[in-house]
C-alpha cells in the first residue's frame, strides 16, 4: 500500500511538471507570437524564419506525443490520433517545407481563397498563430486530464466494465428502437413501392425511367434498415 501511494505521488509530481512546462512554453510561444507581430515588416521577405518556424512545428509534434505519452503511458491513444490530424490539417504545408518539399499550388506560390498570393510576412505570422494555438490546445490538455485511481481493486474494475457495458446496450437499444419507428415502416413502404414498379414496368425502370425515384425521398433513411 506504501508503494502504491508513493509510485501515485510520483507520477502526480511528474504530472504536475509536464504541466508547469507546457504552461511555461504556451507563455513564452504567446509572446513570440505578439513580439512577430509586431517586428516583421511587409516589405521584407523573411524565407528563413518560415523554415525555422516549419521545423518548430515538427519539434511541437513531438514534444505533444512525448508529454502525452509520460503522463497517460500509452503511446498511441484518441488524443494522439487527433493532434495527428490537427497538425495535418493545420500546419501540413510547413511540415513539408521543413523537408524542402515545394509545389507550384503551395501558400506562397498560387492565389489563396481568391485574396491575392500570401507573402512571408503573412506567412509566419499565420505559422506563429497556429503554433501557439495548437500549443495551448496541449496545456489545456494536459491540465484537464486525470489519472485513474491506483487503490480500484480487480473487483471493482469488473464490476464498472460490466456496468459500462450495460449502458451501452441500453443505449444503443433504445436508440435503435426510437430510429427503427419511422425507419422500417419508410423501408417497407418504399420496398412495396419498388415491387409494384419492377412487376409493370421492369426492374431496369427503378433507375432508368420517369418511374425511377428523383426528388426528396427517404433513402438515407433506408441506409440505416437492416441488408441482408
Amino acid at each position: 500500500m506504501q508503494s502504491q501511494m508513493v509510485r501515485k505521488a510520483t507520477i502526480t509530481r511528474l504530472n504536475f511538471g509536464i504541466g508547469l512546462l507546457t504552461l511555461f512554453l504556451t507563455i513564452f510561444g504567446y509572446l513570440l507570437y505578439l513580439l512577430t507581430l509586431s517586428l516583421v515588416n511587409s516589405n521584407k521577405e523573411y524565407d528563413i524564419i518560415v523554415f525555422l518556424f516549419s521545423w518548430v512545428g515538427i519539434l511541437l509534434g513531438f514534444y505533444i506525443c512525448f508529454t502525452w505519452y509520460k503522463i497517460t503511458k500509452v503511446i498511441f491513444t484518441p488524443y494522439i490520433i487527433f493532434m495527428l490530424f490537427f497538425f495535418l490539417f493545420n500546419y501540413g504545408q510547413p511540415l513539408m517545407w521543413a523537408f524542402g518539399i515545394h509545389n507550384s499550388m503551395e501558400i506562397g506560390e498560387a492565389s489563396l481563397y481568391g485574396l491575392g498570393i500570401a507573402n512571408t510576412n503573412d506567412i509566419i505570422k499565420a505559422q506563429a498563430l497556429t503554433l501557439v494555438s495548437i500549443l495551448m490546445f496541449h496545456a489545456g490538455a494536459l491540465f484537464c486530464y486525470k489519472t485513474e485511481s491506483q487503490n480500484i481493486t480487480v473487483d471493482n474494475q469488473l464490476e464498472k466494465h460490466e456496468r459500462d457495458k450495460t449502458n451501452t446496450f441500453k443505449a444503443i437499444y433504445y436508440t435503435c428502437f426510437l430510429v427503427g419507428l419511422i425507419v422500417i415502416p419508410a423501408t417497407l413502404i418504399f420496398s412495396f413501392v419498388d415491387l409494384q414498379t419492377a412487376l409493370t414496368y421492369g426492374y431496369n425502370s427503378l433507375y432508368y425511367s420517369d418511374h425511377a425515384r428523383s426528388g426528396l425521398n427517404l433513402t438515407v433513411l433506408e441506409h440505416l434498415f437492416f441488408h441482408v
